[in-house]
């Protein structure tokens, strides 16, 4: 089965994002994101602590339908 795909539009985007604006962006759990941070589908970076997503990287996740 194939998740619906969301339709956010790219302009509102920003071009760095923490999980957790992901996550909110997407309305998917937080599970989610970081399933697919680990599996390699959505690519993230760190700096310092912290844990980074590029806009466009989620976008095109977003695009793929979240494939986790």
């Amino acid at each position: 089965m194939q998740s619906e795909t969301r339709s956010i539009p790219l302009a509102t985007i920003p071009p760095i994002l923490k999980p957790d604006e992901c996550r909110q962006l997407a309305k998917v759990g937080k599970s989610t994101i970081f399933a697919a941070i680990k599996s390699g589908d959505l690519p993230s970076f760190k700096k310092g602590r912290g844990r980074f997503i590029a806009g466009a990287d989620f976008a095109d996740w977003l695009q793929r339908g979240m494939a986790a």
